[in-house]
This record gives C-alpha cells, sequence and structure tokens, in this order.
C-alpha cells in the first residue's frame, strides 16, 4: 500500500511539475508535431534535467512565468523532454530520449529548440539574462512575428 501510495505521489508531482511549466506542456514528441500541425504553430523544445541549476533556474524564471505562459498558449506548442531519473521511465522511453539527443545532435543540457511542425529545427534559443520579456521578444524576433 506505501508503494501505491508513492507512486501515486511521484505521479502527481511530475504532473505539477509539468502543470506550472506551461499548462499545455506535452512530453510525446509525435503529439507535439501533430498539435503543431493541426494549429499552425511552431514548437518550443525543451531538453531538460530538472536535477541541473541551469534547468531549475530557466522553468522559474522563463516557463513558470506567467506573461510566458500566456505568449506561449497563443503561440507555441510546448514539448518537454526531461532526463532525469524521476520518476523512473521505461526502456522504451529511454530509448525515445535518446534517439531524440541523437537527431537533434544535443549534447548538454539544457537546450531549447524551435522546431516546425515536421520535426525541423528553425533555431537554438540560448538563455540571455533579461528575463521573460527579452526571451519572448527573441523568439519574435526569430519567428517574424
Amino acid at each position: 500500500m506505501k508503494n501505491k501510495i508513492l507512486v501515486l505521489n511521484l505521479i502527481l508531482l511530475a504532473g505539477i511539475s509539468l502543470t506550472a511549466a506551461g499548462k499545455d506542456l506535452q512530453s510525446n514528441y509525435d503529439a507535439a508535431k501533430k498539435s503543431a500541425t493541426e494549429r499552425g504553430l511552431p514548437i518550443f523544445a525543451y531538453f531538460s534535467v530538472s536535477s541541473k541549476m541551469e534547468c531549475t533556474r530557466f522553468n522559474s524564471i522563463i516557463l513558470q512565468d506567467p506573461e510566458f505562459q500566456k505568449y506561449a498558449s497563443s503561440n507555441l506548442i510546448m514539448f518537454q523532454v526531461d532526463f532525469s531519473a524521476k520518476p523512473p521511465v521505461t526502456d522504451e522511453i529511454k530509448k525515445q530520449r535518446q534517439a531524440l539527443l541523437k537527431l537533434y545532435g544535443i549534447s548538454d543540457l539544457p537546450v531549447v529548440l524551435l522546431l516546425n511542425a515536421k520535426g525541423e529545427i528553425i533555431a537554438t534559443i540560448n538563455y540571455d539574462k533579461g528575463g521573460p520579456a527579452v526571451y519572448i521578444q527573441k523568439i519574435k524576433s526569430i519567428l517574424g512575428k
């Protein structure tokens, strides 16, 4: 019984983390591409590991910011691949994650890519100081919006 409660708590915590980072944050690559096609929006692909300080800082400064969330909900398909060890993932999911790292040539985290609906890279977006407003402006200038 205690194990079931622990697993349920881990699932809930994972859901809270994803919700805090953006209400429509997806963790399925194919679903993100499908949404991008249906909505005509680019994919904001965030590759992270929650135990890394840079990722935690990016989450709190950018992804959890209401201004960024408002912009993202109307202009981006939010997709995240989190390489954290918790909660545990299946071997199949590990293989999918590794395939995405290889596909996009990612060797260090965090990385943010803007992708088109086919999964092709539009741009790699680095985080510069200035907060959400500067980051949103950077995305707008890349997308020409």
